[in-house]
């Protein structure tokens, strides 16, 4: 943008009467006392959230706190056994389907096939299941539920 654009003597001329006129100007004495309380209340305001700015950092500590020993201390359940999380299938009213495939590809199959194998221990961890390290290299015997064309769809633990 140029400058040139804005030389307007004319409102150079209006301004700088504008300017003398406000000069002689005083502002009343109540609106000045109005500013000085509103001032005061202000800074009372200030030191109060100066000392919420210091406890929140400590509420904030002693939350994770809390929370951290809630986590340690609270009983572990079974990941599979009595949950109910989205990505399980419940069939028959029997122990959930771990399902690993969508829910929409599951219920799209029209002839889906239940066989029963043994599944590497080390597999179930890479699905989030916990698994003890001493018993890593074992099997452990699972349900599956298959597709008519081979593909896996969702995993039952067996006992």
């Amino acid at each position: 943008m140029n400058h040139a654009e804005f030389d307007n003597p004319q409102l150079d001329r209006q301004l700088d009467q504008l300017r003398e006129e406000l000069e002689h100007q005083q502002t009343p004495a109540r609106v000045e006392a109005a500013l000085l309380q509103a001032f005061a209340r202000r800074q009372r305001k200030s030191w109060l959230s100066r000392v919420g700015l210091w406890l929140a950092p400590a509420a904030g500590l002693a939350a994770s706190v809390g929370m951290a020993a809630w986590i340690t201390l609270a009983p572990m359940t079974s990941a599979v056994i009595g949950t109910d999380p989205p990505n399980m299938v419940a069939i028959d009213d029997q122990a959930p389907f771990l399902a690993l495939q969508s829910l929409e590809r599951i219920a799209a199959e029209r002839e889906p096939r239940l066989i029963e194998t043994a599944v590497p221990r080390m597999m179930l961890a890479s699905l989030g299941i916990p698994i003890d390290p001493e018993v890593a290299g074992d099997s452990m015997r699972a349900q599956m539920l298959v597709s008519a064309d081979g593909q896996p769809l969702a995993m039952r633990l067996s006992q």
